[in-house]
């Protein structure tokens, strides 16, 4: 694969006369004193056919640093080099493989809203060349309620409602009694839970530490502090308009959910499924 560069540009919001840019090397770059752009920038973007991908950055005086994977990008953790123009235009640089000569710029309003897009010159066959770039910038830590702690939640079905079995497990070669109180026992995902700004985020994610975004996006409606109604469909997990609370490193609640098996042995593929119309729902916070 073609290395190339990385730009990122975030604008930030700013008063008064702007004096003309400095330049020089290294990892910071002077810029115009009164540009506030410092603080965390909770981004997402498209690539690889899906929406909602993140991005952390954080910017301290003239210095950014990468705060998490982003494999999508070719971005690990650490330093990155970091300019800043008359205009509180941030732009940083690293050299990436995997999308070549990319550009990310986005603007922030005064209540810290961004929006942009993103560009790349690499691996166009994942997508569009220019893709939309949404997100927050916390100029400092968020205040959320105590009930909201963002993390990955370990989530599964209470298997002991009745459960209904669609297909035949084994394909039909015994009869399984109780096929779907074990399947659904045995039956869990990792969701991520993000807060950006007013807005609460739900994603898949995979199923071991550090639990990495997937590429599943969740349905979510906030309709209280700490309340949200979810749907999202995980490989073998569905859930459907759940009604769930989260308090602090607990989710409860109740859903429509489905629960998936797929055989493929020697006699063959096959696949049964266990439904329950209003299932409770049980999420416990295993890591940030």
């Amino acid at each position: 694969m073609k290395i190339g560069w990385v730009v990122l540009a975030l604008v930030a919001c700013t008063q008064g006369k702007k004096p003309e840019p400095q330049t020089g090397s290294g990892s910071a770059i002077a810029a115009p004193n009164e540009c506030e752009v410092g603080g965390t920038y909770r981004l997402r973007f498209q690539t690889n056919g899906t929406d909602g991908w993140s991005l952390l950055v954080k910017v301290t005086g003239r210095k950014a640093e990468i705060l998490a994977p982003q494999e999508m990008l070719d971005l690990v953790p650490g330093p990155i080099d970091l300019a800043v123009d008359a205009s509180c235009r941030l732009a940083l640089t690293k050299h990436t493989a995997q999308a070549g000569d990319l550009a990310i710029k986005v603007a922030a309003d005064a209540k810290g809203t961004v929006t942009g897009q993103l560009s790349r010159t690499a691996h166009l066959e994942l997508g569009p060349a220019t893709t939309p770039v949404t997100g927050v910038r916390e100029a400092a830590p968020p205040k959320l309620p105590a009930c909201l702690h963002p993390g990955a939640f370990r989530v599964r079905f209470d298997p002991k409602p009745r459960w209904k079995l669609d297909g035949e497990p084994f394909g039909g070669r015994m009869h399984v009694k109780n096929a779907c109180k074990d399947l659904v026992a045995s039956a869990s995902v990792i969701l991520r839970v993000e807060a950006l700004g007013d807005v609460i985020v739900v994603d898949g994610a995979g199923s071991e530490a550090p639990y990495t975004q997937g590429f599943e996006r969740g349905a979510v409606t906030r309709s209280g502090e700490c309340a949200i109604t979810l749907s999202i469909e995980m490989q073998d997990f569905k859930i459907h308009d759940a009604k769930l609370v989260l308090d602090g490193d607990r989710i409860t609640g109740t859903a429509k959910a489905r629960v998936e098996m797929f055989e493929d042995g020697e006699a063959g593929e096959n696949l049964w499924a266990c439904e329950a119309p209003e299932a409770p729902v049980i999420g416990e916070r295993v890591g940030s």
